[in-house]
């Protein structure tokens, strides 16, 4: 985390915190050796895809104790979606690069799936898409 960020609010420090974190551990997991490229293979996607399952375990554990409320992670499903776009909008293929814009073609594809099955579980009152 830069230095210059001390002065955020505690919500966007939090965030920011978790943010960097998530990003130091995908960046080790994607630096594998030798041995664990071979134990493991090369899908680059398995670290956000363990991330992924993980979280959301974590934060469907924590609603179910009490720990949080559906409010923030309404709107923290919001502003990720809404970040999505925008990057994509602002950076484009050329930006994001192969690679990365396979990865987030995956996220949006993911998201669009999640979003429509949560959709038919409230009765498909809404059309997505």
């Amino acid at each position: 985390m830069k230095k210059n960020k001390t002065n955020l609010p505690p919500l966007e420090e939090g965030l920011l915190r978790a943010l960097v974190a998530l990003d130091n551990q995908i960046a080790r997991e994607m630096q594998r050796g030798p041995s664990e490229m071979e134990a493991h293979g090369v899908r680059k996607d398995e670290p956000y895809n363990k991330r992924v399952e993980s979280l959301t375990a974590f934060v469907l554990n924590s609603l179910g104790e009490g720990d949080i409320t559906l409010d923030g992670v309404i709107v923290l499903s919001q502003v990720f979606s809404k970040t999505l776009q925008f990057i994509s909008e602002d950076l484009g293929r050329d930006g994001l690069g192969k690679m990365r814009t396979r990865y987030f073609e995956e996220a949006i594809r993911q998201v669009s799936e999640d979003c429509r099955k949560a959709s038919e579980a409230l009765g498909g009152t809404r059309e997505l898409m």
